[in-house]
């Protein structure tokens, strides 16, 4: 049997027209690059405003903020992964790979899979939590619930897809050595099934925020500039299809090598979008904080506003909601960082 040099010899034999050589070697990968500069740049900024407003100015880090930037570094990891793969021959067709690209691909693959659901988790989870503070906080209504079944869903889900390509081959080797013995489950069924998943939890979890908002008794310029902030989740739910679309043509062909980049540069674009959406809110905090310093504006007699829900979406007990934030403090969107009093059941408390 002749010895074949896996690191200079062709995966595959080149279809009609095409020319099979590690030599010629058109790739997608400065794209897929610049993609992943441009989102690593928008979520390193967004991020930094965020846990410096919340350390710093309002000086109140909560459990979505530290979800925010586990996502933020899952989403750094994932990036690098995904241009380390491209080195070794993703972005470029089967034939212009050689067998050990191919395997360096497959392993570096499987390893952006396994990162790909705790990221997003930790991304939803920011929003969800983020949303119950400021719709929720001081009832347990249907939307408070809703956000809770919303919170569980995505985490069992995203640790069910951890879980099946972690345990994609045993012993792990055989992803990228097929001639090892072992087991090893189709991960299509896997890829197809977090990309159509993806789309309900994306919707469900970044359309909330714009429904509640919309039943809100504000006016409307008001209305319309809160709904604006969170408005770039439908940014992440466009992607997400796109995804899907990509992943479905990834488990079709057996061009993977080159298939494989589109759905890593939308898989960027939905990381970013959700990331940003949860980064947004505190976005009129720490710009007051830019022109006003932590001291804020002066502080003017009408400052305090107190909006409620329609029927439609309140519960039994008459409450006010204030929309003074969208951050864990009720001054984020206000001209004047002044404790706030809300009204609950006839009674004034500091909000």
């Amino acid at each position: 049997m002749e010895n074949i040099n896996i690191n200079t010899t062709p995966a595959a034999s080149a279809p009609p027209g095409y020319k099979a050589g590690i030599s010629e070697t058109p790739s997608q990968q400065p794209g897929l690059v610049a993609a992943a500069a441009v989102c690593l740049t928008l979520t390193t900024i967004f991020v930094a405003i965020r846990i410096f407003t919340k350390a710093y100015v309002i000086r109140a880090v909560k459990v979505e903020d530290y979800a925010l930037l586990v996502a933020f570094l899952g989403l750094a990891a994932f990036v690098g992964v995904i241009v380390t793969s491209g080195v070794h021959g993703q972005g470029r067709h089967l034939w212009n790979v050689s067998i050990a690209g191919v395997m360096s691909v497959a392993n570096f693959s499987n390893i952006s899979e396994i990162l790909y659901g705790p990221t997003m988790f930790a991304a939803k989870f920011s929003v969800l939590k983020q949303t119950e503070r400021i719709f929720c906080e001081a009832r347990h209504d249907s939307v408070y619930w809703w956000i809770q079944a919303m919170i569980w869903a995505n985490a069992l889900f995203d640790l069910s897809i951890f879980i099946a390509f972690v345990c994609a081959c045993i012993p792990r080797e055989k992803l990228w050595n097929t001639t090892m013995p072992g087991t090893c489950i189709s991960t299509n069924s896997s890829i197809i099934a977090t990309s159509i998943i993806n789309i309900v939890s994306d919707w469900s979890t970044l359309i909330l925020p714009l429904v509640v908002i919309r039943r809100l008794q504000m006016d409307l310029r008001r209305k319309v500039g809160v709904m604006a902030i969170f408005a770039v989740g439908l940014l992440a739910c466009i992607a997400s299809i796109v995804r899907l679309v990509y992943s479905v043509r990834l488990t079709q062909t057996t061009d993977r090598t080159w298939a494989i980049d589109p759905v890593g540069i939308w898989a960027f674009v939905e990381f970013t979008t959700v990331i940003l959406t949860g980064c947004f809110p505190i976005l009129p905090r720490f710009l007051q904080f830019v022109r006003y310093g932590r001291a804020g504006p002066p502080v003017s007699n009408n400052s305090s506003r107190t909006y409620t829900m329609d029927k439609s979406f309140r519960s039994k007990k008459k409450r006010s909601i204030p929309m003074d934030s969208l951050a864990s403090r009720r001054d984020d969107f206000d001209d004047n960082p002044a404790p706030k009093y809300v009204e609950i059941r006839g009674q004034p408390l500091n909000a």
